[in-house]
């Protein structure tokens, strides 16, 4: 089990790298956040709206607090980019960045899917001929494991957190058929 102070520091270091990235208000002329904190809501002052990008990381304090306030968190509707796990131009996803940094590499034919909808990226997976299973939890890799060979894994944003999502996609790499990409 990892301690609990390591993976407070990785959570912070991932954070403050973010917040590097962010802007200070949410203009319909600037681009959208790719992280939301507390501090984020309070330097957007009387923001009713706040323009976030697809692959945004909002902490629960912040989703909270954006509640308490009116604040509704926008999605930008256009996918962004998905990039391998390695690309050095990953920067916008979450997901990708944490898999490169920990060198996590999926082997070939098999993609990790982090997403709010995780269902409906099931559903469009399976219907274009993709065997595709749906991660809620950590447990779900290795029950899936057992039962299929996936080629999408696709992980639900709203019930795993980044360091969940990325020790789930490490998992899914150790199992031996499990080839691919990250989106």
């Amino acid at each position: 089990m990892p301690d609990p102070a390591w993976i407070g520091n990785i959570a912070r270091e991932v954070i403050r790298r973010l917040q590097s990235e962010t802007v200070e208000t949410s203009r319909a002329s600037t681009p959208p956040l790719k992280l939301v904190t507390v501090e984020t809501l309070r330097r957007g002052k009387d923001s009713r709206e706040i323009r976030v990008a697809a692959s945004c990381v909002v902490t629960p304090a912040a989703k909270e607090e954006a509640a308490r306030r009116g604040i509704k968190l926008v999605r930008e509707t256009t996918a962004e980019p998905r990039l391998p796990a390695h690309s050095p131009d990953a920067a916008g996803d979450a997901l990708t960045v944490q898999m490169a940094r920990r060198d996590i590499a999926l082997p070939r034919g098999s993609e990790v899917v982090w997403t709010d909808t995780p269902a409906a990226e099931v559903c469009r997976r399976c219907a274009a001929g993709q065997t595709a299973v749906m991660i809620t939890c950590y447990a779900d890799v290795e029950r899936f494991a057992a039962e299929i060979t996936p080629q999408v894994w696709v992980l639900d944003a709203k019930r795993l957190s980044l360091v969940a999502a990325t020790n789930a996609a490490a998992r899914i790499a150790r199992f031996p058929g499990n080839h691919g990409d990250v989106r």
